[in-house]
């Protein structure tokens, strides 16, 4: 197992090792189902790869990102007090350790450190959605034309 706080100061690591509660999970495990909109807390993963998935309209899976040890879950939904949006599903038995959202958010408060990370980590989230919304545009792009010139064919 991977110790999930290693790059962190001694007494920060102690501090949150001391607040979590370490639990195995088999393989395919939902960890967190967002269909039955259940608070939970903040996921830290140090052995595993779990998937984060939601539902679209019609009911259909759609697969979000693969997480791997070291990375967490759940933090943003934890922060605002509400179930999560996403599901998270184990892929492989996993360690993981789960701290509840009223002492991640004290924890936020006694170190700094770790509000910067979690702003790091919605940083990168929203530019790979950047990235996303790019790409589905320059698709919805090419589909329109190629709408077009089937159209303009059939005339």
């Amino acid at each position: 197992m991977i110790d999930p706080f290693y790059d962190f100061p001694r007494d920060v690591a102690a501090r949150l090792d001391a607040v979590c509660r370490w639990r195995r999970v088999e393989a395919d495990t939902l960890v967190i189902d967002a269909a039955c909109g259940a608070l939970h807390g903040v996921f830290v993963l140090a052995e595993g790869e779990v998937d984060v998935h939601r539902r679209d309209g019609s009911g259909e899976i759609i697969h979000l990102r693969r997480l791997e040890a070291v990375s967490c879950f759940g933090e943003f939904a934890a922060l605002h007090g509400a179930p999560g949006a996403a599901s998270v599903r184990t892929l492989t038995p996993c360690v993981i350790a789960e701290i509840d959202p009223a002492t991640f958010v004290a924890l936020l408060n006694e170190f700094p450190m770790l509000s910067i990370r979690l702003l790091r980590r919605a940083e990168s989230r929203l530019k790979s959605l950047d990235e996303d919304m790019v790409c589905l545009r320059l698709a919805r792009k090419r589909i329109d034309e190629a709408y077009r010139n089937a159209v303009l064919r059939t005339l």
